[in-house]
């Protein structure tokens, strides 16, 4: 099916009450006979990341209220890039079957364990492939959420911490570090390592490795 565009522009920039100069358009796909999708696209500057939460939450409101008989996913992108954590929640999804709009965890029963540990706090998230996906493949995501900027060595060494922590569910890790709010992912930005890239180490459960920056082998656990 051709896209088109959801014609509600008026209405949204009433309520997010956006300057003229954030231009956007908003696309309804049809996929398949029973999912749409809704498209948020900005093409100049992207707004605040709780006005872009709430211009996506109002359009599949509005999407859902012409017609919530077929399942929905809403994402917002800058051009083709999609926005997620910091700079917006994620996607939005609505399930005509049950008549509810959920959030990305909610969506994929995505399992959270947050928790303070001194200087940081962390939150850890399980994943794990769709139920379509063979084999299946379960993982852990950790986020080291620091308050203020910690050094470069103080943030690997937290993430050290936690990823042995994690590596002892015996799963594949991957740990990121991130400076601000813990309680709100779009209130903190992952931290970059002056060396290139963000501070992030993973672990291999089949090898028992831990790296950072990728590639760089940390230690083998025992």
């Amino acid at each position: 099916m051709i896209a088109r565009p959801l014609f509600l522009l008026s209405f949204l920039l009433s309520v997010a009450e956006l300057p003229a100069k954030d231009i956007y358009q908003l696309n309804f796909k049809g996929v398949t006979p029973n999912q749409r999708l809704l498209e948020l696209v900005f093409f100049e500057k992207v707004p605040p990341p709780d006005d872009v939460d709430r211009l996506l939450r109002v359009a599949l409101e509005q999407a859902v209220a012409i017609d919530g008989s077929q399942d929905i996913l809403a994402t917002a992108f800058e051009g083709d890039d999609t926005l997620r954590p910091p700079r917006s929640s994620g996607p939005l999804f609505y399930k005509a079957a049950a008549k509810q709009i959920l959030t990305d965890d909610a969506f994929n029963k995505t399992k959270s364990v947050q928790y303070d540990s001194g200087k940081y706090s962390v939150l850890v998230k399980d994943g794990h492939t769709l139920p379509n996906v063979k084999p299946p493949r379960s993982w852990l995501t950790v986020q080291v959420i620091f308050p203020t900027q910690p050094t470069v060595a103080e943030a690997y060494e937290a993430a050290l911490i936690e990823v042995k922590k994690a590596a002892s569910q015996g799963m594949d890790v991957s740990a990121y570090v991130y400076v601000g709010d813990k309680d709100k992912e779009t209130g903190r930005e992952q931290m970059k390592d002056p060396a290139g890239g963000y501070v992030f180490m993973r672990y291999e459960a089949a090898s028992r490795k831990v790296f950072k920056r990728v590639s760089e082998l940390v230690e083998v656990l025992p």
